[in-house]
């Protein structure tokens, strides 16, 4: 097979393995943000961040939010399919790149490390939801693919494509996006003892780092004014390194999530260690170059990403190519080893097996769920193509193929079989457990037109938005929040974050005058529980049930009752509001 038809096969299965099922599917746990995000930028327009309520949410540039906005129509179609689909895109790429870089050592290497990247369960679940990670990977993966091709083709032009995908990423992810595909970079010379490119790499890299910085500070003081920048400051800088996750949490954390790649890539590392610890040689074959240089790519996003306090296994997804691409090197086993041979033989008799034992899976799941009572309704043929799949496994090991199509063919079916397990197993088990439509629908028959929504001890930028995402665009609300003892700052207190003296500086030569960003936005209030009382006596109020049970405030108690009880993502629900007089309620009628 020549590399175009295998690029057009990488395509279109990973659009269906991103995007397959997505179209209905509800937003849950923090894709409610990047819909709300799509919602007020169609609201109120574009700046250099999306908003959320009253202020610029300086965690995530504008960048990926407008490619959402795009691809849902400009605001009017915003469902998981259209928000999802940018970065499935760049998931798409991602698989292509690394097939691209594989092929060049060997077509077997490039196909078996797209599969295993399809079958890390860690990443297929970032790539089937909204997530900006994935353009950091896409612009790390080319920017390796751009330096090695250089070298092993002397094209020494292409290397000047390397700063914008270092733009590119700073565009999508700010700081990180820039820091991960330099690093990568920088490593690949390092380990390969380039020093000349090492030195042009750490400049140019830097001078990168330092103009976007410098011109992305520039539009928040432009756009925001000392308050803008002092919030990017604090949530895209000194927040990381705050205390959160230990230093080693991507080794254990990510070793199951990212598994089938991350287990077999570190074992090829480990494996072959003295050799790619050794200087360079003239003699060192290709393979032996190649191994080194996408092993520098995985201990430096590990080592680099390991820093920072904060700490999310989507994170580390730039670095899942180059582990797939060093768990292949198991089944081509170019040396020959025993323990390679090994392995592959176990790993293809399980891929052989795997569909019968997901359709034995979901016999005894199907039981376990009626037992306890979660009513999840799975697709009637379901049972039907887990066996056809298993069917196709035993027909692809009796026929005459030759053997590394016949072993391909078996992980490939394993890909697929992942697919269906996660499609039409797992995520409408997780729809169900973290749906918040009927609650919230129940709510809204209730609720008359004007009928003010508000919030006790949730939010903001919390389980509320699950409520604003469940009802239409021009129905949403700023909510009023109320807390048990809630006291209103007297003044505004400086992020205690910014103790560097470089950001002192820099928020002291910022004017003090705030611009109007974003434009005419109401502010979210928050008060405490006494003010329940001067609310209009119609106002409901949501919080979950133990809240109502254990914080409200014995006092008022009596003054309200539950309307609605339900489930709000995985948590138990009410919605509360006053007593309504049933003489007055009569003498109305």
């Amino acid at each position: 097979m020549n590399n175009k038809k295998a690029l057009v096969i990488i395509s279109v299965l990973g659009m269906i393995i991103f995007l397959g099922g997505l179209y209905s599917a509800e937003f849950t746990r923090i894709n409610c943000r990047f819909a709300l995000f799509i919602g007020e930028m169609k609201q109120y327009g574009i700046g250099i961040f999306p908003t959320l309520y009253d202020k610029p949410y300086t965690d995530y540039p504008s960048s990926h939010i407008l490619m959402m906005y795009l691809a849902s129509f400009c605001g009017y179609a915003i469902n998981m399919l259209t928000a999802t689909l940018p970065s499935a895109l760049m998931a798409v790429f991602t698989l292509i790149m690394t097939y691209l870089l594989g092929a060049r050592i060997s077509k077997w290497l490039g196909a078996y490390a797209v599969l295993l990247c399809l079958l890390s369960f860690e990443f297929v679940s970032i790539a089937r939801a909204p997530s900006l990670d994935l353009f950091v990977a896409a612009a790390t993966i080319l920017s390796f693919y751009l330096i090695y091709t250089a070298d092993q083709d002397k094209g020494w032009k292409r290397l000047l494509l390397v700063p914008l995908c270092m733009v590119f990423g700073f565009a999508f992810r700010g700081p990180l996006g820039i820091v991960i595909p330099a690093s990568v970079v920088f490593s690949y010379y390092l380990v390969n003892r380039k020093w000349k490119m090492c030195i042009i790499c750490g400049f140019v890299s830097g001078l990168l780092a330092v103009s976007c910085m410098a011109g992305l500070l520039l539009l928040c003081v432009h756009q925001g004014g000392k308050e803008l920048l002092e919030a990017f400051l604090t949530d895209q800088i000194t927040s990381r390194f705050e205390s959160g996750k230990p230093i080693w949490y991507f080794f254990t954390n990510g070793l199951a999530s990212y598994s089938i790649a991350f287990p077999l890539g570190l074992l090829v590392i480990i494996v072959y260690f003295k050799k790619l610890i050794k200087k360079p040689a003239a003699e060192d074959n290709n393979q032996l170059y190649f191994l080194r240089s996408i092993t520098a790519w995985i201990l430096i996003v590990l080592f680099v990403m390991s820093i920072p306090g904060t700490k999310h296994l989507r994170y580390i997804v730039s670095v899942i190519p180059a582990l797939a691409l060093a768990g292949a090197w198991i089944f081509i086993n170019f040396d020959k080893l025993p323990l390679f041979a090994n392995i592959r033989k176990f790993f293809f008799a399980a891929c052989r097996l795997f569909p019968l034992l997901a359709l034995a899976g979901l016999i005894i799941l199907v039981i376990v769920l009626k037992i306890i009572g979660l009513k999840t309704a799975f697709p009637v043929v379901l049972p039907a193509i887990l066996f056809l799949l298993f069917a196709v496994s035993i027909v692809a090991f009796l026929k005459s193929l030759k053997a590394e199509q016949r072993d391909f063919t078996l992980v490939a079916i394993a890909v697929a079989t992942m697919a269906v397990i996660n499609i039409l197993i797992l995520e409408p088990i997780d729809q169900y457990r973290e749906s918040s439509r009927q609650f919230i629908a129940d709510v809204e028959t209730v609720r008359q037109d004007k009928t003010q929504i508000c919030f006790f001890k949730l939010g903001p930028d919390g389980d509320e938005l699950k409520y604003l995402i469940n009802i239409p665009l021009e129905k949403r609300f700023i909510g009023r929040y109320f807390f048990p003892a809630y006291k209103p700052p007297v003044t505004e207190p400086a992020p205690a974050g910014l103790k560097s003296a470089v950001f002192k500086a820099l928020l002291r030569a910022c004017p003090e005058d705030k611009k109007s960003y974003p434009p005419i936005m109401p502010r979210c209030v928050m008060s405490g529980c006494d003010e329940m009382l001067t609310m209009p006596d119609s106002s409901i109020y949501i919080t979950r049930a133990k809240y109502y049970e254990k914080d409200f405030p014995a006092e008022l108690k009596p003054l309200y009752e539950i309307i609605v009880s339900g489930k709000m993502g995985h948590q138990q629900c009410v919605a509360f509001r006053k007593k309504i007089d049933k003489t007055v309620e009569k003498i109305t009628k």
